[in-house]
């Protein structure tokens, strides 16, 4: 199936997702943003660009891919299931775990798929620190970190252009742990005790929290922490898992480090894969889905743990409580 798609959101994200689809092999290629600048970029780039959604999902695409403005991606994702597509959607950060849920049970009920876009699942680094973690070669798990700092103004990858607005707001803080939670709930799916925290220094270009910082502690004694900082430089991405034996961690700038307790030696190793790149996998494994031949890697199940638990980090960031889940 080579699916008619149609991207929502002409942020650099849905930019990337357009050019992954079209090398993917999408026989016909929209985009819809109401955002009047970055409408004027679509159409610079030579691509067909919709006014409304309603006018877009009137051209019966197989397929929509959901990015641009969080708070509008539940709507956007609904709208286009009951028009008979299939989704790709980039989680929305700001969604409760009923919104998400009814997307699901919306996607069964009309036999469509929808795919979470969690494209750290896709990155050889995160498969390479699960199957090391999950062999036992770290020995015992202790602790599982990650980080994102990604900057308030945009910079690009390396292939990517400057977007016309360049503000990357955080919003509440917590809207941007969700890839990052996803990936340490692999490892750790008994989370209980949930504790987050926000700051706002007053220095993005945008009134929002500029850093969250989100702690979980397991009920077999995994303690993990979630850093996402708007104010960080070089934008970055980071996670370490940490056994008894030793620590593997991955930094998006240097590549892998494993440190061996014993010998107290550490090994690097380069690894010149940006997530960017892995979201072109996650594309293809979406399409692969609507061929019948994958499934979605995040399930329902999945969902509703991941959104239960950014539930609880937001209701101890407003408490400054630890929160039981």
């Amino acid at each position: 199936m080579t699916p008619r798609v149609l991207v929502v959101g002409a942020d650099p994200t849905g930019f990337r997702h357009a050019r992954n689809a079209a090398e993917l092999g999408a026989v016909e290629l929209y985009v819809h943003d109401p955002d009047t600048q970055l409408a004027e970029r679509v159409q610079r780039a030579g691509l067909l660009h919709f006014e409304t959604l309603p006018f877009a999902l009137e051209s019966r695409p197989d397929a929509v891919i959901v990015s641009g403005r969080d708070e509008a991606r539940v709507e956007t994702a609904r709208a286009a299931l009951q028009a008979g597509a299939h989704v790709y959607l980039e989680s929305p950060g700001s969604a409760t775990v009923e919104q998400v849920i009814a997307l699901f049970e919306q996607a069964a009920q009309r036999d469509r798929v929808l795919m979470l876009g969690h494209a750290l699942r896709f990155h050889p680094a995160l498969l390479h620190l699960l199957d090391r973690a999950r062999a036992g070669d770290l020995g015992d798990l202790v602790a599982l970190h990650a980080t994102h700092a990604f900057a308030s103004t945009h910079e690009p990858s390396r292939d990517e252009p400057a977007p016309e607005s360049p503000c990357l707001p955080l919003g509440d803080g917590l809207s941007s742990v969700v890839a990052e939670l996803d990936a340490i709930l692999l490892l750790m799916p008994d989370v209980e005790r949930v504790f987050a925290s926000t700051s706002r220094s007053g220095l993005l270009p945008v009134d929002d929290d500029d850093c969250a910082l989100v702690t979980l502690i397991s009920a077999s004694g995994i303690t993990a922490t979630l850093r996402v900082d708007a104010l960080g430089r070089p934008p970055a991405r980071s996670l370490e898992f940490v056994g008894t034996a030793a620590s593997l961690r991955w930094e998006s700038h240097r590549g892998l480090s494993l440190y061996d307790v014993a010998s107290r030696a550490t090994t690097s190793t380069p690894l010149d894969v940006e997530v960017a790149d892995a979201q072109r996998d996650a594309l293809g494994h979406f399409f692969a889905c609507l061929r019948g031949n994958q499934q979605p890697p995040v399930t329902a199940t999945d969902a509703r743990r991941i959104y239960e638990i950014l539930g609880a980090a937001r209701a101890s960031a407003a408490s400054s409580a630890v929160i039981f889940v």
